[in-house]
């Protein structure tokens, strides 16, 4: 009977032994999987960069973006919330030159001539040398600045004087913005990186110039798959 109390006695060690042993070896991995699972979090952290910063302030300060898209009164003004006239100024803004559509000795311009869309050229306000963008250069730069799931419609406009045409024929928006340059009325002051919206904070003094007061504007983009997007635009009091 000795023997045999003995006996269990040493199973029971070993059992408590292997179960000390589990029981670190448990407590052990959760401390490194906490460790390694914090390294991880801490290098998937997006750092918006100056450069970055930069590059979507120039998104937004180009001719002729402020006189349209700047809200006027205090408050936000979401992208959801702007009229094609203010889509349509962002879209302008950031077009190439290689996007543009030839409308100069085509067919297209004797068609819009006789619209009354365009004149001649030296007769008119709008000639041939107008800005055009097939309907889906502008789509692609509308999801580039907006996101995939943007959908421009375009509308057409009875007033000629509108400062975009969609020639639904043609599947082109011909652009009629007054060209005025307002960067240098116009400072990035700040920015930051607020859970996955690109905070920009500007400073503006157009049109009147330096010297004349200034307004203050926050602009949003949010974050997404690793790419920004213009959200909205706030004018501050």
């Amino acid at each position: 009977m000795i023997i045999l109390k003995e006996k269990n006695n040493n199973i029971f060690v070993v059992i408590i032994v292997i179960l000390s042993i589990l029981l670190i070896i448990s407590i052990g991995y959760t401390i490194y999987d906490k460790i390694e699972s914090s390294k991880t979090q801490d290098e998937e952290i997006k750092m918006l960069t100056q450069q970055e910063a930069q590059e979507l302030f120039e998104k937004i300060v180009k001719d002729p973006i402020i006189e349209f898209a700047f809200p006027t009164k205090t408050g936000e003004l979401k992208v959801s919330d702007m009229d094609n006239i203010q889509i349509g100024a962002i879209i302008y803004a950031n077009m190439s030159e290689t996007d543009k559509y030839e409308i100069c000795n085509t067919a297209v311009e004797d068609e819009l001539i006789d619209l009354g869309i365009i004149s001649k050229s030296d007769e008119g306000q709008y000639d041939c040398t107008v800005s055009a963008l097939s309907l889906d250069k502008i789509k692609e730069i509308s999801k580039s600045m907006f996101g995939e799931d943007y959908e421009f419609v375009p509308t057409q406009t009875a007033d000629n004087n509108a400062s975009f045409y969609y020639y639904e024929k043609r599947d082109i928006v011909i652009f009629r913005y007054a060209g005025a340059t307002y960067n240098d009325y116009v400072e990035l002051k700040d920015y930051k990186l607020e859970n996955d919206t690109a905070v920009l904070n500007i400073e503006t003094n157009f049109p009147a110039g330096e010297g004349y007061e200034k307004d203050n504007y926050k602009l949003r983009f949010k974050l997404d798959d690793d790419n920004y997007y213009f959200y909205s635009i706030e004018k501050l009091d």
